[in-house]
């Protein structure tokens, strides 16, 4: 009998949903839904190229602080979107630069390495 998802790596099971999610597509989607699933709590995924062709996490920082979470609540508000149109192909213009997708992901480790940080709580609401 298999082990139990809940007695397995997080890694391995984002490997696995991954592999199962993109079986025979020729445009595979992400893994950071995958991620999303598996790991619990609020998630920092760190992404490169030079790990793996950069399409599973280098490294994840999580945190299940219920406070964190509570506050996160507060602040993002969700949008309901329509599904994406038939033919649709989020692979197919990809406009993006080495500078520019170099200096999105600096922002975007400054802004979401203090997410786990239980502090933020405190910093943010004064």
């Amino acid at each position: 009998m298999g082990q139990r998802a809940a007695q397995r790596e997080p890694a391995q099971l984002v490997r696995e949903l991954y592999a199962a999610e993109n079986n025979d597509k020729l445009e595979p989607s992400g893994s950071q839904d995958m991620a999303g699933i598996i790991y619990p709590g609020i998630n920092r995924l760190d992404y490169d190229a030079s790990f793996e062709g950069g399409y599973f996490p280098v490294h994840v920082e999580s945190n299940n602080d219920p406070d964190l979470a509570a506050w996160l609540e507060d602040v993002i508000h969700i949008l309901p979107v329509a599904q994406r149109p038939d033919g649709y192909s989020p692979l197919g213009i990809k406009n993006w630069k080495q500078t520019g997708s170099t200096a999105w992901a600096a922002q975007g480790g400054i802004a979401i390495r203090p997410s786990c940080r239980k502090t933020l709580r405190a910093s943010v609401r004064q």
